[in-house]
């Protein structure tokens, strides 16, 4: 079942003309319907305006995309950062270059799309665990270029990537990371990027349009490597990212370190406040709860919560059933949802 909602979506929606609680989307920090950051956005376009329809390779150039990409770069522990406006052009903006240097892919399972090399890519159907056993163990000997594509996270499914392997992978690889759901949740908002030994050679894309409330992508990476994507066609021919949103960011550091620590207090609030986690999958250093109890969402929209459940990105495949908690909930929200989740569990042999 689908709704339309007149406005933004924030803690709360009206569907029909009756209020509910919304724990769905990916706007991890509240940051499109936060008030201060979107005060920052209005003093932006007022400079800026509402967008920037100039390649990034003319020649009239913006300050505002160097001095946010640069803060962006230090935050996460890279050489460099590059912003473009999708996280989905991000990716594609690395593997078309990286396509250009004959570079032979490798997948992991479920890879984002993003950064897939050709609009169809075979996945391996396997578990990340025995995919990464057996590249160690068959890794080719007769490729000189070879990129290694994953995802950070799986939250469909709520899966960390445990990246110990590469230490016994035999030869020199890239490596190519999809973070868009780490970026600004875990390790401290961090993301993945710190967390991969140094002498790996690292690229991460990125979604800014979930945790960070950006409309747009970016890429980490070495100094060398981010001017090369820079100077490519793909990059010079796709849109900027709209410059106000990065002003908006540089102006709310600290907003961005009040969000991330009241998501953490509104995840243990809700760990604390359910009887019984088990019928969830989930990250200790994330924010959504994944069920395969597709009968909770009914249960609780009954109670007038609205949470995730969708087919994706099979529209016709079985659909995800999680909970997607944000900085923009209030305590009593919580526990409004975790008294729910508990009551359903009682009066439900389903659960």
């Amino acid at each position: 079942m689908f709704y339309e909602i007149e406005t933004g979506p924030s803690r709360q929606i009206k569907i029909e003309n009756k209020d509910y609680l919304f724990f769905s989307g990916t706007s991890y920090l509240g940051l499109s319907s936060n008030a201060i950051f979107n005060q920052n956005l209005k003093i932006a376009i007022e400079q800026y305006g509402s967008s920037f329809g100039v390649s990034r390779n003319g020649n009239l150039k913006l300050a505002i995309y160097q001095q946010a990409e640069q803060q962006l770069a230090d935050f996460v522990g890279a050489d460099a950062a590059l912003t473009i406006s999708s996280g989905m052009l991000a990716g594609q903006a690395v593997v078309q270059y990286l396509k250009t240097q004959d570079y032979h892919f490798i997948y992991a399972p479920q890879a984002h799309p993003a950064v897939w090399h050709e609009p169809v890519v075979a996945m391996p159907q396997t578990s990340f665990a025995d995919w990464a056993v057996d590249l160690v163990q068959n890794f080719p000997k007769n490729q000189e270029k070879i990129i290694l594509v994953c995802n950070a996270a799986d939250v469909l499914k709520m899966s960390e990537t445990n990246f110990d392997f590469l230490s016994n992978v035999p030869q020199n690889f890239t490596l190519l990371i999809d973070d868009s759901h780490g970026l600004g949740v875990m390790n401290g908002g961090k993301g993945v990027f710190s967390t991969i030994p140094k002498t790996i050679d690292l690229i991460v894309v990125s979604s800014l349009h979930k945790a960070f409330g950006i409309a747009g992508g970016v890429i980490f990476g070495k100094n060398e490597l981010i001017e090369k994507i820079s100077k490519t066609i793909f990059f010079s021919t796709c849109s900027p990212i709209t410059p106000a949103y990065l002003s908006a960011y540089l102006a709310s550091s600290e907003l961005y370190q009040s969000l991330h620590q009241k998501l953490k207090n509104n995840v243990l609030c809700f760990k604390n406040s359910v009887s019984d986690l088990s019928i969830f999958k989930y990250l200790d250093d994330h924010c959504v709860f994944y069920t395969k109890n597709t009968d909770l969402y009914q249960h609780l929209f009954e109670q007038q919560i609205l949470i995730y459940n969708v087919a994706y990105p099979d529209i016709n495949g079985i659909p995800n059933t999680r909970i997607v908690l944000s900085a923009w909930h209030e305590e009593d929200d919580i526990k409004k949802l975790a008294d729910a989740i508990n009551k359903t569990k009682q009066t439900s042999a389903r659960f």
